[in-house]
């Protein structure tokens, strides 16, 4: 077994191995590349030759790495769907290692440990969360952009709350990721009106909102501008920014807010459902017009 680094791999020329795997990238070594297309250029050379590829199927750089006609493998933290696929499944609220539909073995028994109780305290909490925040987030129509793993969970998240994915923007999406989307949107009923658009702009995103309006936009801090367009053509054709992901400046320490794991699906859907519910209160706040009742919420 060899662990071949960016550098060492540089000048193989006649690498050949049976099997080659590529865990996950991030932004390493960069004073040595120009970018992280050419750092992942150098990490692809350990597919060379014909061997299997082992692929990290949430790191969007991994993915693109797969070849045509080659044996491919994926392995991720979420559900397998696949043949050649590996993950976790849940399984009546325990999860179970599994490769394509067959479940293989559960978790704890692979090692030898139960799921900590805080772990299973912390999902039934999110599960609580979310039925709770159904009736809120059911039917609203959301636009949403950023990178790829970030916006495959939210369209994720969005799906199983009943909320409904409308425009998707991805601008340095690969083909895999944008069929793995288009799956996701096909299998939901609230897919049924969602559309990706990879390669495109927040410009690009403007217009969507211009010409089809979503209820809410999802993204960083350069929505606010989207909005404040969306705002200037009057007030019913504002489309409010949610700000979830990366980079948040003008406001302060949701950087230390976690989108990760059950707590970080819990973040993502209160944060959702505020939003919903400003939204609800900013629309109700005409005396005699909008606000007839006492009611806290409307």
């Amino acid at each position: 077994m060899l662990e071949l680094s960016s550098f060492q791999l540089e000048t193989t020329e006649s690498l050949n191995v049976g099997a080659g795997a590529v865990l996950n990238l991030s932004e390493d070594h960069l004073d040595r590349y120009t970018g992280m297309r050419e750092y992942a250029q150098a990490k692809a050379r350990i597919f060379f030759g014909n061997g299997a590829q082992v692929i990290n199927r949430e790191d969007a750089w991994a993915r693109e790495m797969a070849g045509s006609g080659r044996r491919v493998f994926t392995f991720g933290l979420d559900e397998p769907r696949e043949e050649g696929a590996w993950g976790l499944r849940n399984v009546d609220g325990e999860l179970w290692l599994a490769e394509g539909r067959a479940n293989l073995m559960k978790v704890s028994e692979l090692t030898g440990k139960p799921i900590p109780a805080s772990l299973v305290k912390e999902r039934g909490r999110l599960v609580d969360l979310m039925s709770d925040s159904h009736a809120w987030l059911h039917g609203k129509k959301f636009a949403l952009y950023g990178d790829p793993d970030f916006v495959m969970g939210m369209v994720k998240i969005l799906l199983e709350c009943g909320a409904e994915p409308t425009h998707i923007v991805c601008n340095n999406s690969s083909k895999r990721w944008v069929k793995a989307i288009e799956k996701l949107l096909a299998e939901s009923p609230f897919g049924v009106n969602g559309k990706v658009y990879p390669g495109a702009d927040l410009w690009h995103m403007r217009s969507l909102c211009f010409t089809d309006k979503p209820d809410f936009l999802i993204g960083n801090s350069y929505g606010k501008f989207i909005q404040r367009d969306t705002l200037h053509k009057g007030k019913e054709f504002e489309v409010p920014l949610i700000r979830i992901g990366f980079p948040i400046f003008d406001r302060h320490h949701l950087h230390r807010q976690t989108t990760l794991g059950y707590e970080g699906a819990m973040t993502v859907l209160t944060t959702l459902t505020n939003a919903v519910l400003e939204r609800l209160d900013d629309e109700t706040r005409g005396m005699g017009t909008t606000d007839y009742n006492h009611d806290l919420v409307r």
